[in-house]
């Protein structure tokens, strides 16, 4: 997408007007590209229309392409986004992309949030350790990396921990 585009969707993505934010949401998927997903997110926390913003979430739910997931991972790690962070994590384990490298992302995710955030956060954990195709040298760091956060968490996440340490054994 242009530069002009882009300035357009966000002019129309930023307005109260229903109608100018779902054209935009449709040009965008049909020609957008994954450099729009954080200016989406903006137009998600900064519209106070609860219908514009559930038009907002819809399309995040359709999102498909592989290459998003980086982003929706830099949106949950901005702080920017917070009010927001359980709906983007919760997308993590909902869409069908691959978020296997941001193992570590979650993990801190799982032990510094809150609990609703943590169990979203231990879902993708749980389908990240799903992977067959993980090598046995994965497998242990992932281990490890589990035990050396228990002394840090509370008794619910400690216990959903134990589970997934059992399932990687």
């Amino acid at each position: 997408m242009t530069k002009n585009q882009i300035e357009k969707l966000k002019k129309h993505l930023f307005s109260n007007d229903i109608k100018q934010v779902s054209d935009s949401l449709k040009i965008i998927e049909t020609e957008g590209d994954s450099s729009v997903i954080k200016m989406l997110a903006e137009a998600l926390i900064t519209n106070d229309n609860i219908t514009i913003k559930n038009e907002i979430r819809h399309f995040f739910a359709k999102i498909k392409s592989n290459d998003t997931a980086k982003y929706i991972v830099q949106i949950i790690e901005d702080k920017r986004f917070i009010s927001e962070k359980k709906f983007f994590v919760s997308l993590c384990w909902q869409l069908p992309l691959q978020f296997d490298e941001f193992y570590d992302n979650f993990l801190q995710i799982f032990t510094n949030d809150n609990f609703e955030i943590a169990f979203e956060a231990f879902t993708v954990i749980e389908i990240i350790t799903d992977n067959k195709n993980v090598s046995n040298k994965t497998i242990t760091e992932q281990l490890n990396k589990l035990n050396a956060c228990l002394p840090k968490l509370d008794n619910q996440k400690k216990l959903l921990a134990t589970k997934l340490i059992h399932k990687l054994k």
